[in-house]
């Protein structure tokens, strides 16, 4: 199973991907993915993995926050604790029924279940080169077909980081979508040439879209909600670009009524709420080895009114962050 961060269901129209055409004209595509909400990749992903909603598995924000706990997710080291990831993942019920699972950073696969690990995983390392990721996937069919995994599942970030940046229509994109799908093809070829790849079921998926922002749809949130009685993790500390808004803000307690957590000023900085190049998420609309179609989608970006001041001198034109 490949994971491909961020890729869109109609890239495989936009853009050259003839790997991943090859094997959809060989097998099956789907026309998208109806993603659960929010459309977000440890959402998404988690939920791939359990075939659960998030309300069942708890992973319902890419970082988020417990109430009653009083805790929120921090990374590196919530990715190895299970009071964040619930269910039973994939990899776990294969190992479970005798079948040696190999999983490389997708999410939740770091996290042991009744004592029950992968047979092959690794803490996430986003910055290892993604050649050496498919080297190692390829290596672990190298090994006697008694060791071998029965279930692997390798992740790839490049499409969705660079089209954070970019937005997704930018000739980035389209280099980022390529790259992947030239490692794509190593896996393939890789898996050919062990004999592997006629009895091998290559599945690839998605977590989410994105689409292209406008000026012209802005709702300047903050004459619709009091930001002082607001608390939204999301919007806080070095790991918060511009979100949704939605899923993530909870109304704080009266002041005359004892607080269920940490007592945390809002802060919203506009140099991470805004910026003229980053496209918001959309619904997530690709199962890879899939028949994309474009959705349409309405989207109002939320901002508020304080922050587009301070920060449209900076405006460029071409999609937002």
């Amino acid at each position: 199973m490949i994971g491909l961060d961020g890729f869109r269901a109609d890239f495989l129209d936009l853009y050259d991907a003839s790997n991943i055409e090859a094997l959809a004209e060989r097998g099956a595509r789907a026309e998208r993915m109806i993603p659960v909400m929010p459309s977000k990749t440890f959402v998404n992903f988690y939920s791939i993995a359990t075939g659960l909603y998030p309300e069942n598995h708890g992973m319902t924000e890419n970082a988020p926050y417990d109430r009653e706990a009083r805790t929120g997710f921090v990374n590196p080291m919530s990715a190895q604790d299970p009071f964040w990831w619930q269910g039973e993942p994939i990899w776990i019920t294969a190992e479970k029924q005798g079948v040696e699972s190999a999983i490389m950073f997708w999410l939740g696969s770091e996290v042991e279940h009744d004592g029950v690990r992968p047979s092959i995983w690794t803490p996430y390392e986003h910055d290892k080169p993604y050649q050496e990721r498919v080297d190692e996937v390829l290596a672990w069919f190298d090994a006697p077909s008694e060791d071998m995994p029965g279930l692997a599942a390798v992740y790839f970030d490049r499409v969705d980081s660079v089209a954070h940046r970019n937005g997704p229509e930018n000739d980035a994109v389209a280099e980022a979508v390529a790259e992947v799908d030239g490692y794509v093809g190593q896996l393939v070829e890789g898996l050919r040439a062990r004999g592997l790849l006629e009895t091998t079921d290559i599945i690839i998926v998605s977590d989410h879209g994105m689409a292209q922002l406008s000026d012209e749809r802005i709702v300047a949130v903050d004459e619709w909600i009091d930001f002082d009685r607001v608390y939204s993790r999301t919007w806080e500390g070095a790991g918060a670009p511009a979100r949704s808004p939605r899923s993530s803000c909870s109304p704080k307690r009266a002041r005359k009524r004892p607080s269920t957590r940490p007592s945390r000023p809002s802060t919203i900085r506009a140099t991470r709420m805004w910026s003229p190049t980053r496209p918001m998420r959309c619904r997530p609309i690709i199962i890879s080895i899939t028949r994309p179609a474009v959705r349409t989608c309405w989207w109002w970006r939320m901002r508020a009114g304080r922050l587009w001041r301070r920060a449209w001198s900076n405006r460029r034109a071409g999609s937002f962050r």
